[in-house]
């Protein structure tokens, strides 16, 4: 997906993901394709092209930073 993806921080290579987006209870899962390393940090990236239910997009892109 283009508009949401995990990143390795120091890298900044892109990991292979499965993004599945649940409207019930408005939550994504994002599964990697490829097991994530132990004790390294990567970044959930989220582009401005995502759009709420009403149609708008994001301001700004996001980008959280998570270890595993």
């Amino acid at each position: 997906n283009v508009n949401m993806f995990v990143t390795a921080e120091e890298s900044g290579a892109i990991l292979r993901t499965t993004i599945r987006y649940n409207s019930e209870t408005n939550e994504v899962e994002i599964e990697p394709l490829d097991p994530y390393a132990k004790n390294t940090a990567y970044i959930l990236n989220v582009t401005k092209n995502v759009r709420s239910r009403g149609g708008q997009n994001l301001k700004d892109e996001i980008k959280i930073k998570f270890t595993v």
